[in-house]
């Protein structure tokens, strides 16, 4: 099992990935780390196997193609370790979150239908789905916020990610369970910010609105019209040999890992393979048109791949993520491919394709994987012959940008529990270097920013246009990138939480050892038969057992994603991280009331200490309570 550490360390990178991953992508790309670039298939196939190799992938699913023809259409590695059955292009892997997708595709075809539109509010066709929208009235959420993310909806937690009973609940029971994420924390259009609970509720949508269950629908009204006949979107898979196992490496070897359903279809359920995403691939190519006709009209299609919402979209940079259509993250070719990506336990998969050049491809993979190595070995094989696009640049105008400059935070975080860090993390000072913006990061870090066209900026060491500089609805500045939100604020703003959270967490750290030195005390002065007062000792050591049981509520909560990964329940952690945090609150509750009612007869110092150290674990306690720890 990965140390606790490392797992509450993979949970942030999870929850900041829209964000990081890019940077990251950058970074190797600018330290001139090469990669291999295939120039045949079979040099393309021979690379990935030693990149599976390196990477401990047991298998791969994967199909390339033209607008005209299948390239290849393939499986690599192991299906089935134990047996030793190698992946063909038959075996069905899970998808994750390119599932989004095909559910987006399912509200298409319901649209086709005329039994509903992109502006059908969620009120209006399924008022008993229990969200809440203090804008509704003026500002009601549509299938268009949900197909984009623009809900203001939280993304339900790790804690949901699975369904370990042996039943599986309805659509309608699932959005239950996810109800506490169903919240508008803005004005729904404003902003971008990815939650999977949005296409929970539009498998439940379709269910309704079709009167069929969701399986039946997709298969019926888009997996046979895309001549995808081996796909499901099924919660539990049916254990026959047509399914890829999934599996981690450990201890030197692979170690297969259960396959756990998830409550709701919509989101992440998509169980596929390369053959039938090479169909789907090709249909994209040739604007939906398949063998057996149109699927949907290419008005659609096109709406399909343009955002429409939130603001940065208002501007016309189209650059960003769409109905259920995102326009993947930017490799050092500058080819834009759009379509989704996704994870599920030990599964990966990518779906790519560019209209334009007309080629496309698709792959899943069971282990966990870096996939950006994967990505570009593809995709240079695939754009080989294809000038790269050159980039773009526009005079800066600096008069237009001057208002726009100062200090940024992040205001669209998707989670719950962790938002406030997200929003820290991602606090910037935007200003403007020669004939370039720079965004600086107040805790290390950051790029430049070069004009593409009036307010359209694209990352200097990139090529595709995504951040904006746009007026909210308030007529306050704002920078919006791939979508997401950056609220402008004042020097004071921007430092002083991240300022105030560090000292609280190094006070209780500092209390931890100050304890063990107070308890150390009090055991030499009983061993001399002296009687210290018990209620100043105590004081003393509560603020270390609230910082202790803080800790271990933490190290509880991040080795759930370990648990996710290898499939185990994760009821029994979350029950010791639930007990863990609220001796949290119990201890500091305490410690606040002796100190209030001791004040008086304390010394000085410990009057300081105390005052600091019970401030401090107050300050916590109360960014728990606001962001729903408890």
């Amino acid at each position: 099992m990965q140390s606790t550490l490392t797992c509450f360390l993979s949970y942030l990178l999870k929850r900041l990935f829209s964000l990081v991953f890019p940077l990251l992508l950058l970074s190797f790309w600018a330290k001139g780390q090469p990669l291999p670039k295939p120039l045949t298939l079979v040099e393309l196939k021979t690379i990935l196997q030693k990149e599976m190799a390196q990477q401990h992938i047991a298998g791969m699913s994967v199909t390339l193609v033209t607008k005209d023809s299948t390239l290849w259409c393939e499986g690599l590695g192991l299906a089935d370790v134990e047996r030793k059955t190698p992946v063909t292009n038959l075996h069905l892997f899970r998808m994750g979150s390119t599932t989004k997708l095909f559910t987006a595709l399912g509200i298409f075809s319901l649209i086709n239908e005329r039994k509903l539109s992109v502006a059908t509010s969620l009120r209006q066709i399924a008022p008993e789905v229990p969200f809440q929208n203090s804008w509704e009235d003026s500002n009601p959420i549509t299938i268009q916020h949900l197909l984009e993310h623009s809900t203001g909806f939280s993304d339900k937690s790790p804690i949901e990610e699975f369904n370990y009973a042996d039943t599986d609940v309805s659509t309608l029971q699932s959005l239950h369970i996810f109800e506490k994420y169903m919240v508008s924390k803005w004005k729904p259009g404003e902003r971008h910010s990815y939650s999977n609970v949005n296409y929970a509720i539009l498998a439940y949508s379709i269910e309704k609105l079709s009167g069929q269950p969701f399986n039946e629908y997709m298969r019926k009204h888009v997996f046979q019209s895309l001549t995808m006949l081996n796909t499901n979107v099924y919660l539990r898979s049916d254990n026959t040999n047509n399914y890829a196992k999934g599996y981690i490496w450990q201890n030197e070897k692979f170690r297969q890992i259960p396959s756990l359903p998830q409550y709701n279809p919509g989101n992440g359920s998509l169980h596929t393979n390369a053959m039938d995403l090479s169909h789907v691939l090709q249909a994209y190519l040739n604007e939906w048109q398949t063998p057996q006709g149109q699927f949907l009209s290419k008005t659609i299609l096109s709406d399909s791949e343009t955002p429409h919402s939130y603001l940065s979209a208002q501007t016309g940079l189209q650059n960003t993520y769409a109905y259920g259509n995102d326009l993947l993250v930017e490799l050092p070719d500058g080819f834009q491919f759009r379509g989704h990506t996704g994870i599920i336990g030990p599964f990966s998969s990518t779906f790519a394709y560019n209209r334009e050049l007309g080629i496309g491809y698709a792959y899943a993979v069971n282990s966990p994987c870096n996939a950006f190595p994967l990505d570009s070995i593809i995709r240079h094989y695939l754009t080989q012959h294809v000038p790269k696009p050159q980039p773009v640049s526009h005079p800066l105008d600096k008069e237009s940008i001057e208002p726009y400059l100062g200090y940024y935070r992040f205001d669209s975080p998707n989670d719950l529990r962790m938002g406030f860090l997200e929003s820290l993390q991602f606090t910037f000072l935007l200003s403007r270097k020669g004939e370039e913006l720079e965004a600086k990061r107040l805790l290390g870090g950051g790029t430049s920013w070069t004009s593409v066209s009036h307010k359209i900026f694209r990352d200097s060491h990139t090529l595709i246009a995504r951040i904006a500089l746009v007026k909210n609805s308030e007529n306050e500045p704002v920078v919006m990138q791939s979508g997401l939100y950056f609220k402008k604020i004042n020097a004071i703003e921007a430092w002083l939480p991240t300022i105030v959270l560090t000292l609280c967490v190094c006070l209780l750290f500092i209390s931890v050892l100050y304890g063990i030195v107070v308890l150390i005390w009090f055991v030499i002065q009983r061993i001399r038969k002296q009687s210290p007062s018990f209620i100043i000792i105590l004081l003393q050591i509560l603020p270390s057992l609230a910082a202790v049981s803080l800790g271990m509520a933490l190290i509880y909560f991040s080795s759930i994603i370990s648990y996710l990964y290898e499939g185990i329940p994760v009821t029994p952690v979350v029950t010791k991280s639930t007990i863990a945090l609220y001796g949290f609150g119990l201890f500091t509750i305490t410690m606040i009331i002796l100190l209030l009612i001791r004040f008086r007869s304390l010394n000085t110092f410990l009057k300081t200490y105390l005052s600091l150290i019970t401030l401090a674990g107050s300050y916590i306690l109360i960014l728990l309570l606001i962001h729903h720890w408890f």
